[in-house]
């Protein structure tokens, strides 16, 4: 603390010391870019980082205060973000709407087992891809690779037709079965990520499992897997995202929206409040609180364990 203390006081001596010299303004002007040229150079990486969160952040505080404002405030042309007063009728609409506790929990289970399956195999395909030689092993990583670049809509007809063949459809089995075998949406980018951890983990600890006397199998689940909780943190983040917000896929194999998610519920919206809150007239607000009641529990997880994921970014180097 007071190492930091004293940069700041010489520093600013420093500044002052620079302005109150004899020196011309030239002389002034290339000794400033000397000492502080590093934290200038840093001023347009600042501003674009700015102008990206703003793209992101704009809509999100749009969405908040659409959703808190009446009718009359919607209405109104002198009203573009805040409500004239906080109201709270569009977020109990949209609650008895969507059914939420109910569609949360379906959502939930889903999603967990989801991530489940696919960072167990995607794991464990990525351990053999980095730790274990065999031939065609690069033929098996550059189809990792350009699975990562594949989106699902290209497959999704063959895939749909196959299920639909063996009595699949109109169930969550096409989505959560291809997560068991490392085939999960972005899947090939999961194994990459767990890949990279395990090439740069040391060879002597399977080795000692080895000697132990455990197999190839023991050695990964009691050593290996264990030692790669910032990769398990970033991976099931970043799986829970994309299966929370993956509305194509159960939109596609689920016919029967009752059967559906949370995320499929803002598709028939409309409808659902015209047949639960009959008098009410639907409008955007409704939209905007049924909106952020879906994203609110991808924010509550995220806020929950935020320390430890920028941690675990920090150790896997992706954030740098």
């Amino acid at each position: 603390m007071r190492n930091k203390v004293r940069t700041k006081v010489t520093k600013t001596t420093r500044f002052k010391t620079i302005l109150r010299s004899d020196m011309s303004a030239g002389n002034k002007g290339k000794l400033f870019v000397k000492i502080y040229g590093k934290a200038l150079g840093n001023i347009p990486v600042y501003l674009a980082l700015i102008a990206l969160s703003v793209i992101f952040i704009v809509p999100f505080f749009y969405m908040i205060g659409h959703s808190l404002m009446s009718v009359n405030d919607l209405l109104n042309p002198n009203i573009k973000w805040l409500p004239r007063s906080f109201n709270l009728n569009n977020y109990e609409y949209a609650y008895k709407s969507m059914n939420y506790l109910f569609y949360l929990g379906k959502t939930l289970l889903y999603v967990g087992v989801a991530v489940f399956g696919q960072i167990m195999t995607c794991s464990f395909v990525a351990y053999g891809l980095a730790r274990v030689n065999f031939k065609g092993r690069g033929i098996i990583f550059g189809i990792v690779l350009f699975m990562m670049i594949v989106p699902p809509q290209t497959i999704i007809v063959p895939q749909y037709m196959m299920f639909a063949n063996l009595g699949l459809k109109n169930s969550f089995v096409p989505i959560i079965l291809p997560c068991f075998f490392a085939m999960g949406l972005n899947g090939g980018l999961i194994i990459f990520v767990f890949r990279q951890f395990f090439k740069g983990m040391p060879p002597e600890l399977e080795n000692a499992a080895m000697i132990d006397g455990t197999g190839v199998f023991g050695a990964y689940f009691r050593v290996i897997f264990p030692n790669v909780k910032p990769a398990i943190l970033i991976t099931s983040i970043l799986s829970l995202v994309w299966q929370w917000n993956n509305s194509f896929e159960p939109s596609v194999y689920i016919e029967d929206t009752s059967k559906g998610l949370l995320t499929m519920q803002l598709n028939i919206l409309q409808s659902n409040v015209s047949n639960v809150m009959q008098g009410v007239d639907f409008n955007e607000g409704i939209t905007m609180a049924a909106t952020f009641l879906t994203v609110l529990p991808l924010i509550v997880i995220f806020l929950a364990i935020q320390g430890r994921f920028m941690k675990s970014m920090a150790q896997s180097g992706l954030a740098n």
